[in-house]
């Protein structure tokens, strides 16, 4: 058991050695993720520390200690979520608060929000009317279904600050309007 956890405990460690470079370049490069100081040496650009790795889950995720000032939106920002993903080797990050001075940060590969969902069909002796249908999941797999007969529309796309959004609504919607759990908005 202790050596298993201290092969994972490794592994985790060289993969932040594998990011730091790439974390620092694009940290130094977008706007919000890091503060130029003045000392007596010259400038030095202070950056987000890479505290640790778990890779215990199906996606890779980084602790981040913020710098000081620094908000959750700056890394959810468009541009710097987009940048960060791309430094890294991955197509997008989903960025959670922990605590006041850390972020969890996901790394995902493809779009969690892409592909088929199977819809049951109302079996024997059952009007539609009286299923429940998932239409569709929320990218932490949480169903959204519909309650058959009722009209229900699906909505996904990005709101204005540029964060991903399904919402589900309409008269036949089996609970009220929906937010992505995970982007705060």
């Amino acid at each position: 058991m202790w050596s298993r956890q201290r092969a994972e405990d490794r592994a985790a460690r060289e993969f932040v050695d594998r990011l730091v470079n790439p974390w620092r370049r694009v940290c130094e490069r977008v706007p919000g993720l890091s503060h130029t100081v003045q000392v007596a040496s010259g400038t030095t650009i202070v950056i987000p520390t890479l505290a640790r790795a778990d890779l215990s889950g199906p996606d890779p995720v980084l602790v981040v200690r913020k710098i000081h000032g620094q908000l959750i939106e700056d890394f959810r920002a468009d541009e710097a979520s987009r940048r960060i993903a791309a430094a890294l080797g991955y197509d997008r990050i989903r960025v959670y608060p922990r605590g006041s001075e850390w972020v969890r940060i996901e790394l995902l590969i493809g779009d969690p929000l892409d592909g088929e969902v199977p819809a049951p069909l109302a079996g024997r002796g059952l009007s539609v009317s009286d299923v429940e249908i998932t239409i569709a999941r929320d990218e932490l797999g949480n169903p959204l279904p519909v309650l058959g007969g009722g009209a229900a529309r699906l909505h996904s796309g990005r709101d204005p600050l540029g964060q991903e959004r399904v919402v589900l609504f309409g008269a036949g919607a089996a609970r009220p309007p929906r937010r992505c759990p995970d982007r705060g908005v």
